[in-house]
């Protein structure tokens, strides 16, 4: 049922607008402001309400552009449109009072038409998502969600949480995987299989990779200078394939490296097959540029693509991470724990690292171990957690029993 925000400050115009169209509409009567903020299909107000809102409802507007959300004026003054201005980039039409109620419901209908066809278009644009029936209202959310990302890293909404990786042999800290969280000021905590996908079809991951860059490698140098005689850590950073068409990603991240003080070598780029399907002239040379300096390359979600072997013959990676689909099958399926056993002595016979994902028992820690995985990450050592969560598991895993 569409959603219809009434912003009339007339107590009588309200209820009988109220009257007329909460029989076919969800109708929200707030004469707070901040409803604005919230999900609506088409929004009515008044001459005396537009003059307080009116640059809410602007930012609305721009907010959701290019989807069409109506915005109607209702007044008793037909010429109040050229009397002021702003009228001309807010309001889509003016319902001059009096007026029949079937008239007035004949042109709500039409509004919320356009706004239909507007929607259908945009999410006709978006791969693989369906828009018949009762998913309009969970597409709708998710282009208001693609809409508030726009503004997630201005916003520091963004959140960079870390897992450890754990030398598998020894127990012993090796580094962490950073992995981006969205604290969504209204939604709480989005997960990142809903907007990692927006943000890959609207080329925001762009930004979003590159803060993820800069926070992870500064968080890793503060962690280092606090504990200067501990091992160094490294740190695992994913990377899409959008990075290596900036001719300036070499030098960026050798600046951002050396101005941290960290080695080349703490610095591990996660790619996926999926991020390198097209790959061109200028990703090989980008990425041999940097292995030249020593920064280093995984081939994340091994496996689980459909080239995964011939990656390896066209990319000279340095590492690569199992995905955790295969490990939870470990001694459960004979067939998946030989397809994980046959890529761990591969990789061994390439001289490349091997990151086990998704361990969750001791008894896959002892498998892989047995088979020659140098490397896990998983809940059976830690689920992601933030900054401030992780200095204790620092100590834990590196037997540093000192405070601080």
């Amino acid at each position: 049922m569409p959603r219809i925000l009434l912003l009339v400050d007339r107590q009588e115009n309200r209820r009988l607008l109220v009257e007329w169209l909460s029989p076919r509409y969800e109708v929200c009567a707030s004469p707070d402001d901040d409803a604005i903020a919230q999900r609506f299909d088409l929004c009515i107000v008044d001459s005396l309400a537009f003059q307080r809102c009116w640059k809410h409802l602007q930012a609305r507007q721009d907010r959701e552009h290019p989807v069409f959300v109506p915005i109607v004026l209702v007044s008793a003054h037909p010429k109040l449109k050229s009397q002021q201005p702003q009228l001309w980039k807010i309001v889509d039409e003016i319902i001059v009072t009096p007026i029949p109620k079937t008239e007035l419901q004949a042109r709500i209908e039409r509004l919320l038409r356009k706004r239909q066809q507007s929607l259908q278009l945009k999410l006709g644009s978006i791969e693989g998502l369906e828009t018949q029936g009762s998913q309009a209202d969970r597409l709708l959310a998710l282009l208001e969600l693609e809409a508030d990302l726009h503004h997630a890293i201005e916003r520091n909404e963004l959140q960079a949480y870390y897992q450890p990786i754990i030398e598998l042999a020894t127990d012993r800290l090796v580094g962490f995987e950073a992995l981006v969280r969205w604290q969504h000021p209204q939604r709480g905590l989005v997960s990142p299989v809903t907007f990692i996908p927006l943000a890959e079809r609207t080329n925001q991951i762009f930004e979003i990779d590159r803060w993820m860059l800069k926070t992870a490698c500064t968080q890793l140098q503060q962690w280092q200078s606090r504990s200067p005689d501990r091992p160094t850590l490294q740190m695992g950073v994913n990377f899409t394939s959008c990075q290596f068409h900036d001719e300036t990603l070499c030098e960026t991240i050798a600046t951002l490296l050396d101005r941290l003080n960290l080695h080349p070598q703490q610095l591990k780029l996660e790619i996926t097959e999926r991020s390198l399907l097209e790959p061109t002239d200028t990703t090989h040379e980008q990425i041999a540029r940097l292995r030249s300096l020593g920064v280093e390359f995984y081939l994340d979600d091994f496996g689980i693509g459909y080239s995964s072997l011939n990656y390896l013959n066209s990319f000279p990676v340095d590492g690569l991470k199992l995905d955790r689909s295969f490990i939870n099958k470990i001694g459960i399926n004979a067939n998946t724990s030989e397809i994980v056993q046959s890529a761990i002595a591969l990789a061994r016979k390439l001289n490349i690292a091997v990151v086990a994902e998704g361990i969750e028992t001791i008894a896959q820690q002892a498998q892989l171990k047995q088979w020659g995985c140098q490397y896990g990450q998983g809940y059976l050592f830690s689920k992601p957690l933030d900054a401030r969560a992780i200095a204790p598991l620092i100590h834990r895993f590196s037997g540093d029993r000192t405070s601080g």
